[in-house]
C-alpha cells in the first residue's frame, strides 16, 4: 500500500465491491422474506405456486451439499431434512416449514440468467420482461420501448458484475472504478432492487 501514490484507488474498489455485496444480499433476502410471506399465506404446502413446490426438494438437496458454505452456517443438515418431511408429511397438530436459502441458492453471482432462475422458482416468470415495464427502469436507462429496457437492462447488469470480477480476479490490463463509476453501479442496482421488490409485492398479493 505504501508504494501506491493515490489511495482513491483502493477506496473506488472497496466502494464497488460493497455496492455489489449490497445488491446481492439484497436479493437473496428478498427471496426468502418472500418465501416466508408466501409460505403465511399458503397454510398448506399443497396450496403453495407449483413452481415453488417442484423447486424445493431440489433445493433442500443443493443446500444440504453446500451446507459447509459460510452463508449457511446458521443451517444443519437435520434442519433442512426436518423442513423437507414437514412438507412431504404434514402433521395435523404442526404447519409446515419452509428455507428461504433453498430459493434463493446460487452457485454464481446475480447475474441476468441467475435472477431469471432463482425468480422462477417463485413462480415469477419473465422477471426481465416485468421489470422492463417499470417506469423508474426504463428512466434509468433512457429509453421506454420495452425491449430495449429488457436488453439495456440485462446488459448493463452484466457488465456490473462483470467488473466486480475483473476487481477481484484482476489481471495486469486491470484498471481502478472511478468515482463516477462507482455512483453509477449504486444508483443502477437502487432502481433493480427497488423495482424487484415492487414486482414480489404484486405477486404476493396475486397469490
Amino acid at each position: 500500500m505504501q508504494k501506491i501514490g493515490n489511495f482513491t484507488i483502493a477506496a473506488y474498489d472497496g466502494a464497488y465491491l460493497t455496492a455489489c455485496a449490497e445488491y446481492e444480499l439484497g436479493i437473496r433476502e428478498f427471496i426468502e422474506t418472500y418465501t416466508a410471506r408466501v409460505a403465511d399465506k399458503c397454510h398448506d404446502y399443497h396450496h403453495l405456486p407449483k413452481d415453488m413446490r417442484e423447486w424445493y426438494p431440489e433445493g433442500c438437496a443443493r443446500l444440504i451439499l453446500s451446507i459447509e458454505q459460510d452463508k449457511y452456517r446458521h443451517l444443519t443438515k437435520d434442519t433442512v431434512i426436518g423442513s423437507l418431511a414437514s412438507c412431504v408429511r404434514p402433521s395435523k397438530s404442526k404447519r409446515y416449514t419452509l428455507l428461504g436459502e433453498a430459493f434463493s441458492y446460487n452457485e454464481r453471482n446475480f447475474s441476468p440468467p441467475v435472477v431469471d432462475e432463482c425468480f422462477k422458482r417463485l413462480g415469477i416468470d419473465k422477471i426481465w420482461q416485468k421489470l422492463s415495464r417499470e417506469v423508474c427502469m426504463q428512466h434509468e436507462l433512457g429509453t421506454r420501448n420495452h425491449m430495449t429496457t429488457e436488453q439495456r437492462a440485462k446488459s448493463k447488469l452484466s457488465e456490473l458484475i462483470q467488473r466486480r470480477n475483473d476487481i477481484i480476479h484482476r489481471g495486469r490490463s486491470y484498471y481502478t472504478p472511478s468515482e463516477s463509476e462507482v455512483r453509477g453501479c449504486a444508483t443502477f442496482f437502487k432502481v433493480l432492487v427497488n423495482n424487484l421488490a415492487e414486482i414480489m409485492e404484486h405477486q404476493i398479493a396475486a397469490i
